[in-house]
């Protein structure tokens, strides 16, 4: 029977696998995939940044552990460092407070008296006339 003929060879016809047209179908692919894996997986600024700043805060305290020989030394390090720097701070802020209030009070005081010296001009000069010449 014809049906039942295993040993008659059939020949394939796909392209050559160092082809150029199956590597220009293979690069297609890869391509797209890219694409969309940057489409379904795009980062957050907000989220790399916080991330960056834990990984920073965990870096220091490591540091200082290992420089303490212990978690509580380092951790009594940092503290003492951070109330050294708000010791430090607050009387800059202060300083800085009472210049930008001193400024804002400056520049209150010279717009009140060029509105002043508006509403004197305003009240010096007679209103135009609507009527026409001639009248």
């Amino acid at each position: 029977m014809s049906i039942f003929r295993h040993d008659e060879v059939v020949p394939a016809n796909a392209p050559a696998v160092d082809s150029p047209l199956v590597k220009a179908k293979v690069r297609e692919a890869y391509d797209k995939g890219r694409q969309e894996e940057r489409r379904r997986h795009h980062g957050s600024p907000m989220l790399t940044l916080l991330l960056l700043l834990v990984a920073a805060v965990g870096a220091v305290t490591l540091y200082y552990s290992f420089r303490q020989g212990s978690f509580m030394g380092g951790g009594a390090a940092i503290d003492s460092k951070i109330a050294q720097v708000g010791s430090n701070a607050a009387p800059t802020l202060q300083t800085a407070a009472q210049k930008a209030s001193a400024l804002a009070q400056t520049a209150g005081q010279k717009l009140q008296s060029q509105g002043q010296a508006i509403k004197q001009d305003a009240a010096s000069t007679p209103p135009a006339s609507n009527a026409p010449n001639g009248q």
